[in-house]
């Protein structure tokens, strides 16, 4: 029995040597062309689609081709050509010394249109001297008729002299019917003289109780009769509260006119009017027919706590953590004003309640959202206090989203079938992250590693391969959490 036999075929591939050559179809400033072309060293046959890298004074990746530049100027340069390595050739290298020389042909078109140019400059501007000329010439004629006109002037002047002396005659006569009006002046100063020796009545002044509370706005009234308890029409009354004059909000004092023995205002209640000590005060002016008065009266006045209103400027607000929003709130008057998430008052980084005042009916509060704070939504609760406004709040809702987030790979080695990786974590901002993530590594779409975890942003981390030497898809994905979204970034293992 013959022994059996199994036939194979093996395949041995034996990298080829290569070489770079090079040809310069263009050396001018602008238009730099050199034909760079990968060749198989031993048959000089042409390499198709062979992949180099230009480094030194031109930094590009490419397949070989004429390589174009517009970016040189004048001068000496050298560049690397690099070949890189494949399955069936070797890698090859060549050093490339060239000179940049100036483009004269397109230089003379530079120059030829800027001497167009001024050509035309020179046109336009004799035109201007011509129209200059014509304006001047068009001046002359008008000077010529200012003089024309100034000549009719002095005519003019003469009649009017003529005229003047027929008004002086006219003044003479209005100076005598004068003397008869200066006549019935004294007559009418002698009615008067009588009127002011007459004596006035005297009067009093009695304010009406006032029941309210802070910031609404009330009337303020007075009743005013004279001796014979008739009430007073004419003259003009103010009032003070606590001694201080009411005005308006350009500092005017607000009158009130007299009619029929009323004098009356409107005015809103001001927080400082709410205490046990307030007083109200009314001032009558008097007039020829009444003397002044006044009166003060601390039991009139009755006023109560403020009912405040509270809104939000925004009530649904959307931000991610370590952004800082602005709360504000608004329509209130004095006082502060707490801002709370999910009913928890905001609080500084020692512990301090956090207080917006409350400055021309508006309270703000810059806030930066902290880590504690995960991706949801919060109920966003205005309160505000004040000493002469009961308490009131509001609520509107606050929406932290998750952050995105990028994974930049450092480095990736392998060494005895152990691959390192080490990479960092960033989000919006290009900062690190700064909580921890779970790290998931795939290799071709099969996971070869899991449940491991990056430290503040940064990812540093092994694992053994039993890979064959290769080109391999490598994927990194951060995990989502409360903070951050998922991150991915795919990548190539080379074993």
């Amino acid at each position: 029995v013959s022994p059996s036999s199994t036939e194979f075929t093996l395949n041995i591939i034996k990298q080829r040597n290569t070489t770079i050559i090079y040809d310069i179809l263009n050396n001018t400033e602008g238009n730099l062309q050199i034909n760079i072309t990968v060749i198989d060293a031993l048959n000089h046959s042409i390499i198709e689609d062979s992949g180099i890298k230009v480094t030194g004074d031109i930094n590009k990746n490419t397949t070989s081709s004429v390589l174009i530049d517009n970016t040189l100027t004048p001068g000496d340069y050298t560049i690397n050509v690099h070949y890189n390595e494949t399955e069936e050739y070797k890698s090859s290298d060549v050093r490339i010394e060239f000179t940049v020389e100036i483009d004269y042909d397109k230089k003379i078109s530079e120059l030829k249109e800027t001497i167009t140019n001024l050509t035309e400059k020179i046109n336009e501007t004799n035109s201007q001297i011509y129209d200059l000329t014509s304006q001047l010439y068009e001046s002359k004629n008008k000077i010529n008729n200012l003089i024309n006109q100034l000549s009719q002037a002095n005519n003019l002047i003469n009649e009017l002299n003529n005229k003047n002396k027929n008004l002086q005659d006219t003044i003479n006569d209005l100076t005598q019917q004068l003397i008869v009006a200066e006549k019935k002046i004294n007559d009418l100063n002698d009615t008067i003289n009588e009127l002011l020796n007459k004596i006035p009545l005297n009067t009093t002044i009695t304010i009406n109780p006032i029941k309210s509370s802070v910031g609404n706005i009330v009337n303020l009234s007075a009743n005013i009769i004279d001796v014979n308890n008739a009430p007073v029409t004419g003259g003009k009354a103010i009032f003070k509260v606590n001694g201080i004059t009411l005005k308006d909000e350009n500092n005017n004092v607000i009158y009130a006119m007299v009619n029929n023995g009323m004098a009356s205002i409107s005015y809103k209640v001001q927080s400082v009017w709410y205490k046990d000590t307030s007083y109200l005060q009314a001032v009558y002016s008097g007039n020829e027919n009444y003397t002044s008065t006044r009166t003060t009266a601390s039991d009139v006045l009755d006023i109560t706590k403020g009912i405040a209103t509270i809104t939000f400027d925004k009530t649904d607000i959307t931000a991610k953590s370590g952004q800082t929003v602005t709360l504000t709130g608004t329509r209130i008057t004095g006082g502060k004003v707490v801002f709370k998430l999910n009913g928890k008052t905001l609080k500084g980084e020692n512990g301090e309640v956090l207080y917006a005042q409350v400055i021309d009916g508006k309270a703000e509060l810059d806030y930066i959202i902290t880590t504690k704070y995960s991706a949801k939504t919060y109920t966003l609760t205005a309160v505000y206090g004040g000493n002469n406004y009961e308490r009131t709040e509001t609520n509107g809702t606050l929406t932290l989203e998750n952050k995105e987030v990028n994974i930049n790979v450092d480095s990736i080695t392998t060494n005895n079938n152990k691959t390192s990786i080490k990479a960092t974590i960033t989000y919006e901002t290009g900062l690190l992250i700064v909580t921890s993530t779970k790290i998931a590594i795939k290799i071709n779409g099969k996971t070869v590693l899991s449940g491991v975890n990056s430290t503040n942003g940064k990812i540093d981390l092994s694992f053994i391969t039993t890979l064959r030497p290769g080109m391999y898809e490598l994927l990194i994905i951060s995990g989502e959490n409360g903070i951050y979204k998922t991150g991915k970034v795919t990548t190539v293992l080379k074993i």
